[in-house]
């Protein structure tokens, strides 16, 4: 007898490069902001790329595109304050559906899978980048158990 078809791997949506859309938001980073946002994505990839559940990549097959589905990985840097001569670092995320749909507004909504999770650290003030992607990292390690119970839950009989 066969052994049972490996199933597809979850998707779930990284890119970061809608302005009106993000996903990983570190405003409060200021003039780091944008690296810390490209952190937090590397940190996501790099949990995703070491888990053969999951996946970055969409399919090239126009149906397959449409009728996509998977989850997006929120994260926010929710607040750095000083600490000593550094900065506590403080970082939620949450887990959504996608795509993510049009609410009545026009505007992106979310259908939320999991509850919020967070994760902090410690930086001295250059280091807001490191630490937001190691913490990050940590994150991770909550997230994907949380997405993968629930999308066995959604395709359990």
């Amino acid at each position: 007898m066969p052994p049972p078809p490996t199933p597809a791997p979850i998707f779930i949506e990284t890119d970061n490069s809608d302005r009106n859309n993000k996903i990983y938001v570190a405003t409060l980073a200021h003039d780091q902001a944008d690296a810390a946002e490209a952190a937090i994505q590397r940190a996501v990839r790099k949990a995703l790329d070491k888990s053969n559940e999951f996946t970055t990549k969409k399919p090239t097959d126009t149906k397959q595109l449409v009728d996509l589905k998977g989850y997006v990985i929120i994260i926010t840097l929710v607040s750095v304050t000083p600490d000593g001569r550094g900065l506590k670092c403080r970082l939620e995320g949450t887990v959504v559906h996608y795509p993510r749909e049009l609410n009545k507004d026009k505007k992106k909504g979310e259908l939320m899978v999991t509850s919020k999770f967070s994760g902090g650290g410690k930086a001295d003030t250059n280091a807001v980048v490191d630490v937001v992607e190691a913490v990050t990292e940590e994150m991770m390690k909550t997230a994907l158990p949380r997405i993968k119970a629930y999308d066995d839950n959604l395709k359990a009989p």
